[in-house]
């Protein structure tokens, strides 16, 4: 279905009736007060789109209004507006609710509260009556900012010798993205820095920035650090406390020697102090 385009920058207030059997499309480059004044009346029966501009460049954290307006055809004066996305191609409604608001006649934008990196892409905003579907042209949306670490918990509690996963989630944009992924350890006052040459470990990478210790000991425990460089400076995470619970088991035995008579029964005594259940003693 092909589609009327009604461009007027300089107009701030007035008001449109457009002989068209086509979907009207309305863009300006008005503030947005001025948009909310723009009117257009269709007479056969289709709703009108407006949108104040096509490209939205806001702060990570920010609360993002995609501007639309919705002008109904007087004949079907009720009409449904959603909003898609598109997601590696394909268009997805977006559904109210979780920090996204607005999607109504009464306010067809689309809110996000508390944008993050991953609202950034592509917007539609649609209208339907009951005699078609009219949608405006796509909106750009780009979240800006430094990547963002987030963390899982900041608490682990490990038996000793059992593997753990520190789990952290990287977020950024593609105009500032991630370029490396370390970790550092704070072992009493020690600090160490974990990287690919660390024994025992897995992840720490851009792809996969959680860090898996594969068999904990007390050189383990201690307070974790995810850093992410990128081409402002580096992010860094919040602290997560790593506490070992037992320790290699402590063997000792009351005498060193033994004298015994050919034949008899002799016991040699030995010890086994540990914080985690004995498994073994051989």
């Amino acid at each position: 279905m092909s589609e009327t385009l009604l461009t007027n920058p300089a107009v701030s207030t007035s008001a449109y009736t457009v002989l068209s059997s086509k979907p009207i499309i309305l863009t300006s480059s008005c503030d947005d007060d001025a948009v909310s004044d723009l009117h257009v009346t269709t007479v056969f029966g289709k709703p009108a789109v407006g949108i104040s501009k096509t490209d939205y460049r806001e702060q990570y954290g920010s609360r993002v209004s995609l501007n639309c307006r919705i002008t109904p055809d007087l004949k079907f004066p009720s009409v449904h507006v959603f909003w898609r996305k598109n997601i590696s191609g394909t268009m997805v409604l977006i559904q109210r609710g979780q920090g996204k608001e607005g999607m109504t006649l009464d306010n067809p934008s689309l809110i996000i509260d508390k944008a993050n990196f991953a609202d950034s892409g592509r917007y539609i905003c649609y209208a339907r009556d009951n005699s078609a579907t009219v949608q405006s042209p796509t909106i750009s949306l780009t979240i800006l900012g430094d990547p963002i670490i987030k963390v899982d918990q900041t608490m682990y509690d490990v038996n000793y010798g059992r593997p753990v996963t520190l789990r952290v989630d990287i977020q950024s944009n593609k105009e500032n993205p991630v370029r490396k992924v370390f970790w550092k350890l704070n072992n009493t006052g020690v600090i160490t820095t974990i990287d690919s040459e660390t024994k025992r470990i897995s992840g720490n990478n851009i792809e996969n920035p959680s860090l898996t210790i594969q068999t904990v000991t007390t050189s383990e425990a201690g307070n974790f650090t995810c850093f992410a460089t990128h081409d402002k400076g580096t992010a860094i995470s919040k602290t997560i406390v790593v506490q070992v619970i037992g320790d290699l088991p402590s063997v000792n035995v009351k005498k060193k020697s033994y004298a015994s008579v050919y034949g008899d029964d002799v016991t040699l005594n030995c010890v086994v102090i540990s914080n985690l259940n004995i498994v073994n003693v051989s």
